[in-house]
């Protein structure tokens, strides 16, 4: 579905933007034990990260996933491998970053799972809930930072605002098609 270099150079990215935003990445992810990503089609979302095994599930520090998987959709892997221009293509690369920060961050187990009871599902009457919760928050703020910088945007921003993350966000959406949410 994608090639080698572009899953590196998506993961790198990925790596230097939770960097510079103070974004925890799983220290297991260093030890270099997790399963290599597979990618596959198939998600009801554009993205969607899941793994079936795991080793320390408990501790989302040390959690070694041993079949990491990121499934799009049909309408990602078009943005992806037959972009109508290069934003779009930026855009399909962005919801890789979305999914590989899932992937690297550091967050309950029964969040990142989707479980009812711990993760607020998107609803299009209230969506600054879904938004607001830290793994999705986090997940945003880095793909929203690689679509503005790929596209040239950032520079509409101001990094020293309190509210940069959440301007990061609205921006992005606002540019593919959604609507802000934090204004």
């Amino acid at each position: 579905m994608l090639s080698e270099e572009i899953k590196s150079e998506l993961l790198v990215e990925t790596l230097k933007i939770m960097d510079l935003l103070n974004i925890n990445i799983r220290t297991s992810f260093w030890d270099k034990k997790d399963g290599d990503i597979k990618y596959v089609e198939g998600s009801e979302y554009l993205g969607a990260f899941f793994w079936n095994i795991a080793d320390d599930w408990e501790n989302p520090e040390t959690r070694v996933y041993k079949d990491p998987t990121i499934a799009l959709n049909p309408r990602a892997r078009q943005l992806l491998l037959k972009p109508k221009n290069e934003d779009e293509g930026f855009f399909g690369k962005s919801l890789v970053v979305h999914e590989l920060t899932h992937y690297l961050q550091v967050a309950d187990y029964k969040i990142l799972q989707g479980w009812p009871d711990y993760h607020i599902p998107y609803d299009p009457s209230n969506p600054l809930l879904y938004y607001s919760q830290q793994v999705e928050f986090e997940a945003f703020t880095v793909c929203s930072y690689y679509y503005l910088v790929k596209t040239d945007h950032i520079d509409q921003l101001n990094p020293d605002d309190g509210l940069f993350r959440e301007r990061l966000i609205d921006l992005y959406l606002q540019l593919t098609g959604g609507v802000a949410v934090f204004n």
